[in-house]
């Protein structure tokens, strides 16, 4: 089925459209996010100390993660925006559906980098944003997550990397 075929396909486009243009809309998922974290903390023995969420669709709620989230650490990976582009649109067969993910990959992009530039004026930094280039975490991991933790006061623990 093509993209005019299947409104299943056509749904989630424009349910991904929203969800980067429109993030005020979901204001309370982030709410429910950080209650259900906190309630899968105490599933875990010991309980957790933080969490790790991963994915740029994030970037245009990044406002709104300051809130909810004060404190977080925005991990930013820095990679070749072509190879980047392609293996996110490749997973798409639809012209259509890679379209509008390029343009949900570039607002999402030019809204981290609009919040970035406002946080940076502020006094008080909501969020802690850390730059990592994938070439360091290919080529050396432990060493990029090292210094990725020991930039926010962190250490790799004993126990977490084995030759």
């Amino acid at each position: 089925k093509g993209f005019e075929e299947d409104p299943a396909l056509q749904a989630a486009v424009t349910w991904y459209k929203a969800r980067t243009y429109e993030a005020e809309k979901f204001n309370d998922t982030y709410e429910l996010h950080k209650l259900a974290a906190r309630l899968l903390e105490f599933q875990t023995s010991p309980p957790r100390r933080g969490w790790v969420f991963k994915d740029p669709i994030h970037y245009g709620s990044l406002e709104r993660i300051a809130d909810v989230y004060p404190g977080a650490v925005v991990v930013v990976v820095h990679r070749d925006l072509s190879e980047a582009l392609t293996s996110w649109v490749t997973r798409y067969d639809s012209k259509e559906v890679q379209r509008a993910a390029v343009e949900i990959m570039a607002v999402g992009l030019e809204q981290r980098l609009e919040f970035r530039a406002r946080l940076e004026a502020e006094k008080e930094k909501r969020v802690h944003f850390v730059d990592v280039n994938s070439e360091d975490l290919r080529t050396d991991p432990v060493g990029a997550i090292s210094r990725l933790l020991s930039s926010i006061g962190g250490e790799i623990e004993e126990g977490h990397v084995e030759a």
